[in-house]
């Protein structure tokens, strides 16, 4: 036996109406406005920009500025926060790019291939490419006798 909270429910399929709403105005706009573009700006700087300075740095106050990103992050346009590691610090002196062709093979093969990159820590990188290779992957490892090792 459920026991509903009916106000608790309605104001939380009201949130995400509203939410719904921001996010279908948000992507009819034809472009990312100039204040926007500069909030994007700034977090790809510093993402961990507190919202005091994101504020100031685009010349809105704090609750419209935490408005908005909020706005850029229900709609997709941010997608996740993430640290940058110093590849360097940990160990990993060697950065390679290699290029890899696929010979024709069934989809289960290919999906084997994709989990194999996925496992593989080494990989940083792997994009899916036309031309002469299918993929180009970005490699890293301490020395360059362990990058036979690493790449598939």
């Amino acid at each position: 036996n459920y026991h509903w909270n009916f106000p608790l429910v309605c104001q939380y399929f009201n949130d995400i109406k509203r939410i719904l709403l921001n996010i279908v105005i948000f992507k009819e706009q034809s472009s990312i406005g100039r204040v926007d573009q500069q909030l994007l700006s700034s977090l790809q700087s510093d993402d961990r920009m507190s919202n005091v300075q994101l504020a100031e740095s685009v010349g809105l106050s704090e609750s419209p500025t935490f408005r908005r990103v909020k706005l850029l992050e229900e709609c997709g346009l941010i997608r996740q926060y993430v640290g940058l590691l110093d590849q360097r610090q940990l160990g990993l002196q060697v950065t390679a790019y290699v290029s890899v062709r696929m010979e024709k093979q069934p989809e289960e093969e290919q999906d084997e291939f994709h989990q194999l990159v996925a496992r593989e820590a080494h990989i940083v990188e792997c994009h899916a490419m036309s031309g002469a290779y299918d993929f180009l992957m970005k490699v890293v490892a301490a020395i360059w006798t362990t990058l036979p090792n690493c790449v598939c």
